[in-house]
């Protein structure tokens, strides 16, 4: 993610663009940052360029737990309908997918973004105390995450937006 909280003020990532501007580059971000939003007037000038989020969830609570140091969804929904109403090709990566209401979900991206990559959590081993102490283990299995990555397809298709699912 090039949009760390020191971006803020380093203004690295953007300069890096500026760069980048200059060139017939393709250019591919994804980020759970809405400072990215900031550089809406250089990633216009580029020939191709696509902007994603991560956005796991459509639960601030479960955000907290899994993404603690990560900024709000609503922030990031907010730089996503900023983004594509420049006019910019985005995407949302629900990865890993983590519980959610999948027809909330849909409702809330819907109309802000051109496509939704979904992918499973894969490696639970590496979170499963976390898992166990929130009191979401049944929430969180394969079998869980497949069905909620299923109608979260179903809700999105009904609005237009394509869907990969990365779980078979």
């Amino acid at each position: 993610d090039p949009y760390q909280p020191v971006e803020e003020k380093s203004r690295i990532t953007r300069r890096c663009l500026e760069i980048l501007s200059r060139t017939d580059l393709a250019v591919h971000i994804l980020t759970r940052s809405h400072l990215i939003a900031r550089d809406i007037d250089v990633l216009k000038q580029m020939p191709s360029v696509e902007a994603g989020f991560s956005i796991t969830t459509d639960d601030d609570g479960i955000r907290r737990i899994f993404e603690p140091h990560a900024p709000p969804i609503r922030s990031r929904l907010d730089a996503l309908k900023t983004l594509h109403e420049a006019g910019i090709r985005t995407y949302v990566f629900a990865g890993p997918l983590l519980p959610l209401d999948p027809e909330r979900f849909a409702g809330m991206i819907a109309g802000h973004t051109d496509e939704v990559l979904i992918d499973k959590l894969n490696y639970p081993f590496k979170v499963a105390s976390l898992i166990r102490k929130s009191g979401l283990a049944d929430r969180i299995t394969l079998q869980a995450m497949r069905e909620n990555a299923h109608r979260l397809s179903d809700a999105l298709a009904e609005y237009g937006i394509c869907t990969s699912i990365f779980f078979e």
